[in-house]
């Protein structure tokens, strides 16, 4: 149930000319065709499977924007299955705290601390900027694996203030993907932050 999209967009990344990328984010494309531009050879290529894939594909990927873009901060849902590991981190950057929380239904399997040497020197994702990767001093991090989950939201907050969200999970009901977006607009400020004392800030709530 996926399409492989990956030699297609090789092809327009480096041959096709539209599709444009910075050189440090490569992994971020934009698309630069025109608004009237005929796509009609492309789907000639595809087998009715496909072509049925796709518009399901888009589909989903319109629910999903629609309801992050009602978000009162910036906020990515992805379709990805939300049970897995996730990198969390506290430290100061320009004398302000920051980092990231974690929200979620499931539950936490494991959580394991990291004793990286030459944590000041690593480059860590960035709780200002989605796109960007930055140094934190005397970091404190936990490497949290989630089960039982349909849903986790991953905030990065700076001072006390959320900055953006990163959501995942493979729900498309567009009424609980509006009660997750409400939940992560929530600033739940416990009076500490997160890993100061290897605690990871873990949230469990349940969808109505």
């Amino acid at each position: 149930m996926k399409v492989n999209l990956s030699d297609g967009l090789y092809r327009e990344k480096y041959f096709g000319g539209y599709i444009w990328f910075d050189q440090f984010y490569s992994h971020i494309l934009n698309l630069t065709y025109d608004r009237d531009y005929d796509f009609s050879r492309y789907e000639q290529g595809l087998s009715e499977d496909g072509k049925l894939k796709i518009r399901q594909m888009a589909k989903e990927l319109v629910i999903r924007y629609k309801v992050g873009r009602n978000s009162i901060n910036k906020l990515f849902i992805y379709g990805f299955n939300p049970n897995t590991s996730y990198s969390l981190v506290y430290g100061k950057n320009i004398g302000r705290i920051m980092g990231f929380d974690l929200i979620t239904d499931g539950e936490v399997e494991t959580i394991d601390y990291p004793d990286r040497v030459g944590k000041e020197h690593l480059y860590y994702e960035s709780p200002l900027n989605y796109n960007e990767r930055l140094q934190l001093k005397n970091p404190k991090v936990a490497i949290v694996k989630i089960k039982n989950a349909t849903y986790t939201i991953k905030q990065a907050i700076c001072e006390g203030k959320i900055r953006y969200c990163k959501v995942n999970t493979q729900l498309l009901d567009e009424e609980k993907l509006n009660g997750i977006v409400a939940i992560a607009n929530q600033n739940y400020e416990n009076g500490q932050y997160a890993l100061i004392d290897k605690e990871p800030y873990v949230r469990k709530l349940i969808l109505k």
